[in-house]
């Protein structure tokens, strides 16, 4: 049988100028049976995006720099905004723009969800450093793992994702879903209660994510079955 191919759009050049995608997305999605196929920002032609879209199975949203604050109203000024590129936003945007209107399977990890968030009318907490909230991740250049809590043991199984109602998790990050998108259903909170997973009931195979499957994939088996059941979605 031929493997699904899934498409995943890199991060910006780094300061050497070179596009690059850190090797756990890649790992992830083989080690399920897929194949990756990496597009790089910049591509802008809505009709190019869509003949992208057209040729493969499925969509995932990778985590990466902030979204620029001009699409959801935030303050460059006032909160700690750092790797804006809005050559990703624009390509990575009309991609989901497109992904959402059809019904191929979407895995939205962390910056992923934060897109779809904005794209359905949400917003976001720009900076998590309010002492209200906990760390979400240890520094910058590293994550934190946690506990979640689903607010249901069966929230996932519509998604053939069978796990226990808490979990540990791999987070890394300082933003969050602030007001939520339209069709969004929170689904599962860490202890300062900051949405960590969402579902998307009007679309066949929908799951955002605010932490990383992939950092933990090859040890956690829970991580396993939510990439497992991604691509076995992308194959029908």
């Amino acid at each position: 049988m031929k493997k699904p191919l899934i498409a995943v759009v890199s991060y910006s050049p780094n300061q050497e100028g070179r596009y690059y995608l850190p090797k756990a997305y890649i790992e992830s999605i083989r080690g399920s049976g897929g194949t990756p196929l990496v597009i790089l920002p910049g591509e802008q032609d809505a009709q190019e995006i869509e003949d992208i879209y057209n040729v493969v199975d499925g969509i995932l949203l990778a985590g990466g720099g902030d979204i620029s604050p001009n699409l959801y109203g935030g303050d460059y000024a006032k909160d700690n905004i750092y790797g804006v590129s809005n050559e990703r936003d624009q390509t990575e945007f009309e991609l989901t723009k497109i992904a959402l209107k059809n019904d191929k399977p979407i895995l939205a990890i962390c910056r992923g969800l934060q897109v779809v968030n904005i794209l359905l009318g949400g917003d976001l907490v720009a900076d998590l450093a309010d002492d209200k909230w906990l760390e979400h991740r240890e520094r910058q250049d590293k994550g934190l793992e946690h506990a979640i809590k689903l607010t249901d043991s069966t929230v996932f199984n519509h998604l053939n994702i069978y796990t226990d109602q808490k979990m540990d998790i791999l987070s890394w990050h300082h933003q969050a879903i602030n007001r939520l998108g339209e069709g969004l259903e929170a689904v599962a909170f860490s202890p300062d209660n900051i949405i960590e997973a969402c579902v998307l009931p009007s679309h066949k195979w929908f799951l955002g994510l605010q932490w990383h499957p992939e950092i933990t994939f090859s040890k956690d088996e829970n991580q396993r079955k939510i990439f497992k059941s991604f691509i076995d979605e992308a194959k029908n």
